[in-house]
């Protein structure tokens, strides 16, 4: 049996060659796909914020009572709910509790968010928002891409070298007798 020197000429290598192409090229897709799911993301996020700036009026409250500085539910927060009342597009009185910064008196003016029945409900939506839900979508979806494709590559390189030590265990079998000491 003739030794080897070119070990570029093993099975092996060209299969974990032509892995490493075909996953280069995935990881191309991969990142085509990222972007097309962060871009469809954003879109929805567009529409989202459409839909809310327009079904949404800004409006002010007045506190009713003070904001307490001390809050038994989370002393951590520096906001907390604090009745108040509110007048809607409509001029209709509206009363509820409302999110304000911990400390402010009654009397105090807050800016609030209505629906079309005057409730009180969060800010719509900004582009930001969109840009920002966009982003993390495409970024999530390229995490879990490329850590596919390197599961991949760590089971392709698992099982080469599985492989290349089959082989080299029965290479050194064929050669073994005639490296022993003490044997002419």
């Amino acid at each position: 049996m003739a030794l080897r020197t070119n070990s570029a000429w093993r099975t092996t290598d060209r299969l974990e060659d032509v892995a490493a192409w075909v996953l280069i090229a995935a990881g191309l897709l991969v990142v085509l796909f990222s972007y097309g799911v962060g871009t469809q993301i954003y879109d929805h996020g567009l529409e989202r914020v459409r839909v809310e700036s327009a079904e949404r009026n800004p409006a002010e409250a007045r506190l009713l009572a003070d904001a307490a500085v001390n809050s038994s539910v989370s002393s951590r927060s520096s906001t907390v709910m604090a009745p108040a009342t509110w007048q809607d597009r409509v001029g209709t009185a509206h009363d509820g509790f409302v999110v304000v910064p911990r400390g402010l008196r009654a009397g105090a003016k807050v800016a609030v968010w209505t629906d079309v029945s005057g409730a009180n409900v969060p800010a719509p939506m900004t582009n930001r928002d969109a840009l920002l839900i966009g982003l993390i979508g495409g970024a999530v979806a390229l995490a879990g891409g490329i850590g596919l494709l390197l599961g991949l590559w760590a089971l392709v390189r698992r099982a080469t070298m599985a492989a290349n030590c089959a082989r080299w265990e029965d290479e050194w079998r064929e050669v073994a007798p005639n490296w022993t000491h003490g044997t002419p």
